[in-house]
């Protein structure tokens, strides 16, 4: 039986035994162990968008112009926005060039080293 459950379960002892004061007390415990529970289901969703982000920097590769590979994918990144927000924006190819469609800083010419 979760905590939950259990005080679910109090107050109803509680409103039998008909004691207002304890019951608002067991009514505000509830609301405290729901404030935790929506606290650590907010910090569960960051520790797993944090570990994507670090297995995600393992996988960055670096190259000579302003432009970044994740390891395994052909897709072209621009770099100033990954070094700046942490970002990976994908950059357009248009005319042989690369360019970023977010920051406009970065254009690079064909092939990519």
């Amino acid at each position: 039986m979760g905590l939950l459950d259990t005080i679910k379960d109090a107050v109803s002892v509680i409103q039998k035994a008909d004691n207002l004061d304890l019951y608002r007390q067991i009514l505000d415990i509830q609301r405290q162990a729901l404030e935790q529970q929506e606290a650590m289901l907010k910090l569960i969703a960051e520790n797993k968008e944090l570990k994507a982000q670090l297995q995600r920097k393992g996988r960055v590769i670096r190259h000579k112009q302003p432009v970044i590979t994740l390891e395994g994918e052909d897709t072209v990144y621009c770099a100033s926005c990954y070094g700046k927000d942490d970002k990976l924006i994908q950059m357009k190819l248009v005319d042989g060039y690369y360019w970023c469609p977010v920051c406009h800083v970065t254009h690079i010419h064909l092939p990519i080293d």
